[in-house]
């Protein structure tokens, strides 16, 4: 079994010519491109691969052919086919979502336009800055503005309304006639009157006990 296994690796390799590789149990895309030197959009290219995930154990890749200027400077670009999305062009070119990101970093990926062309390999685009936010510069407002602002007049303070009067029951502590009465409550004889429905004169007494309505202002 040894030397049946060793004869066919040797029948592998006698067969395989320059420009060819032989695909290995364990091989990728990714790493036979490194093994030849080459990238892995060149070598999908060079071979026609439609799924970069089948790969079988035998298959002979070419690794070396004609291929694009863009190519072989090592920056392939992939055109947007009807159907295609960011993660199968990122799958059928070897590289992760992420990598096709930084290669394309202008680019929506959910916005994909037939015909569009898309950075594979190649050094990542360098992101652009974004300036920072700036605060709002307050514009100062025109002299005319200021001047009339200065010249007007500041308002006048307002005044306290008058105080309503107040309706108080007042009562006698000791013997006063009516005039007196009035004076000290500052009413006159006839305001009181009118106010508790007498009719009483000035030199009338009000004795000791009583009371009487007045106005307090």
């Amino acid at each position: 079994m040894k030397l049946s296994s060793l004869l066919c690796s040797v029948l592998l390799l006698t067969f395989a010519h320059a420009g060819s590789y032989t695909v290995q149990k364990g091989d990728t895309l990714h790493k036979i491109a490194t093994k030849n030197k080459m990238s892995v959009a060149q070598l999908i290219k060079i071979n026609g691969i439609k799924d970069p995930n089948k790969l079988a154990v035998g298959q002979t890749l070419k690794t070396s052919g004609s291929t694009t200027a863009n190519e072989s400077k090592g920056s392939a670009t992939h055109e947007v086919a009807k159907g295609d999305t960011f993660y199968g062009i990122a799958r059928k070119h070897g590289i992760s979502v992420k990598q096709l990101t930084a290669l394309n970093p202008n680019l929506n990926p959910s916005q994909l336009g037939i015909g569009q062309t898309l950075k594979i390999t190649g050094s990542p685009a360098a992101a652009v800055a974004s300036k920072p936010a700036t605060a709002p510069v307050s514009q100062p407002a025109p002299r005319e503005e200021i001047k009339q602002a200065q010249t007007q007049p500041a308002p006048a303070p307002q005044q306290a309304p008058p105080a309503q009067p107040v309706l108080a029951k007042a009562m006698i502590s000791e013997p006063i006639t009516f005039a007196d009465f009035a004076a000290k409550h500052n009413m006159t004889v006839s305001e009181i009157n009118k106010l508790n429905g007498w009719n009483y004169s000035d030199s009338d007494v009000f004795d000791t006990g009583s009371w009487a309505y007045i106005i307090q202002k």
